[in-house]
């Protein structure tokens, strides 16, 4: 997914209700963590499309980088709190990246190939509108942020749960060698 996506899900996932200082704040820098790869654009094309979406989105980051977050934001008040925090927003990050075909190397420095459940592309524009509306709707009306986000999250797990189910279906039909007939359905051959 993109950037902006990313901050938008951490947006959408403070409005479900976590209220302590600077938990929004928390929430919006881990969802976007994972993308700090992003400075070896610097070194070069070649270089970034090699280490992007690498050793940042691997399970030794989830850990370590939530870790580092929450002992700046709260090393004396909520350490587990915001680590709580940053490990949601973290790992989210993370998985939406293995949705989509680019592929993460989620396994690294353990594993170094890039693993893709390829449902999504990498803007999909009903994932980053609909945690758009999410956003707007929720600062709109506080009072149902919470509810706001929560379905939003549910829709959003849904939609990319029945993209799953279509692609395994449509592996599954080309497998057994069917084929489409476009100008027919099923009634009209049994009546031809």
């Amino acid at each position: 997914m993109d950037p902006i996506t990313h901050s938008l899900a951490g947006a959408a996932i403070a409005q479900l209700g976590f209220k302590r200082k600077g938990a929004f704040w928390v929430l919006l820098i881990s969802s976007i963590a994972p993308d700090f790869d992003y400075i070896t654009r610097f070194w070069g094309v070649d270089i970034f499309l090699r280490y992007h979406r690498g050793i940042t989105h691997g399970i030794l980051a989830l850990f370590l980088v939530p870790l580092i977050i929450a002992v700046i934001a709260g090393f004396r008040k909520g350490f587990f709190y915001y680590y709580f925090l940053s490990f949601l927003a973290y790992g989210i990050h993370i998985l939406m990246d293995l949705t989509n075909q680019y592929g993460t190397r989620v396994l690294s420095p353990f594993d170094w190939n890039a693993y893709s459940l390829d449902i999504s592309f990498i803007i999909d524009p009903y994932i980053s509108i609909g945690l758009f509306l999410c956003v707007i709707l929720g600062r709109f009306n506080r009072k149902k942020a919470a509810l706001i986000s929560a379905v939003t999250i549910i829709l959003l797990f849904s939609y990319l749960g029945g993209r799953y189910y279509l692609r395994n279906e449509q592996g599954i039909f080309s497998k057994k060698g069917l084929r489409l007939i476009p100008t027919r359905c099923v009634l009209c051959r049994m009546i031809f």
